[in-house]
């Protein structure tokens, strides 16, 4: 048998300013929740299972201002 999971995390972004230098991002992390906290394997008859700490599924915002031209005043 197979144990395996599929783990889908995607983003969407948007880019704001004539410049574009302002970017905001939605992402989701493991979109399906399929990271559960645990590992099955299995070999003939021996069935191994192995447990962890996961964060599931969340949700981030995250807004990007580029900053890394100065304007320089021409004299």
């Amino acid at each position: 048998k197979k144990f395996e999971r599929f783990v889908l995390s995607p983003a969407l972004s948007k880019k704001f300013r004539k410049d574009e230098k302002l970017e905001l991002t939605f992402m989701v992390n493991d979109l399906f929740k399929q990271n559960v906290g645990f590992d099955r394997s299995q070999n003939g008859t021996l069935l191994t299972e192995r447990r962890y700490n996961t964060i599931s599924r969340y949700y981030m915002v995250k807004l990007t201002w580029e900053i890394n031209k100065m304007l320089v005043k021409s004299k």
